[in-house]
């Protein structure tokens, strides 16, 4: 089981964290999420939070890694996950 959660409260930035507390992520943003969306093989995240008063798009993966993704997307209005 792997979650999204944060020591400093759901205000807060979140990382990824194992069932035992364990985090497997390091901070994911700079703000607590204003959308989540998990990936259809619970692979990944896609966290948007709300920096500086702009979306900003994380995918955070269950291995560890966090991408920024702002830049990627294009000013998109819609970001979805594809079942390939």
């Amino acid at each position: 089981v792997v979650m999204l959660g944060s020591a400093d409260g759901s205000s807060s930035a979140m990382r990824l964290y194992t069932s035992d507390g364990a985090a497997l992520t390091s901070e994911i943003g700079s703000t607590a999420p204003a959308r989540v969306t998990w990936s259809p093989d619970r692979s990944a995240v896609l966290v948007v939070t709300i920096e500086n008063g702009l979306p900003e798009y994380w995918i955070a993966f269950v291995s560890g890694d966090v991408r920024r993704i702002t830049a990627d997307i294009g000013g998109a209005l819609a970001v979805e996950w594809l079942n390939r």
